[in-house]
């Protein structure tokens, strides 16, 4: 075998693993996608609830509650599962500062940022769920 033949098989063995590496880390691996969010960067957070069709802002001291369970949420990969799922939405809206805004939406073991989904702990989603379900607004009739 050729020395111009040797390389290119090592380069493309190279090409290989480095593309192994990349599909790996962006389909496989966790993120804290939130992890640096802090209180001070929201300028309002809101809440959307279906059933019953109910919306409010939460206070200063529930955004940050919100912002702190963000901060440890943990996605995995995408999954669109919740698409089969039936039960009430919960919609976080979040704008910053920038007036920039995302959304954020805990439903089963999965967690729906900016409408995409991710794998995520159910522990973490149900959290995110308490916090909206027993603000004053949505108990009321």
């Amino acid at each position: 075998m050729g020395k111009t033949k040797k390389l290119g098989l090592l380069g493309l063995l190279v090409a290989m693993i480095v593309t192994g590496i990349w599909i790996w880390q962006t389909r496989f691996v966790n993120t804290q996608p939130f992890a640096d969010l802090k209180p001070e960067d929201i300028r309002q957070a809101a809440v959307e609830m279906y059933p019953p069709g109910k919306s409010f802002n939460l206070s200063q001291e529930d955004t940050e509650q919100l912002v702190s369970l963000l901060n440890r949420i943990t996605t995995g990969p995408k999954d669109h599962s919740y698409r089969n799922y039936n039960g009430q939405v919960i919609v976080f809206t979040l704008v910053r500062l920038d007036a920039t805004q995302f959304t954020v939406q805990p439903y089963g073991p999965c967690l729906i940022i900016d409408g995409v989904g991710y794998r995520a702990e159910e522990d973490d989603c149900a959290a995110l769920n308490r916090l909206a379900s027993w603000q004053p607004e949505a108990l009321a009739r």
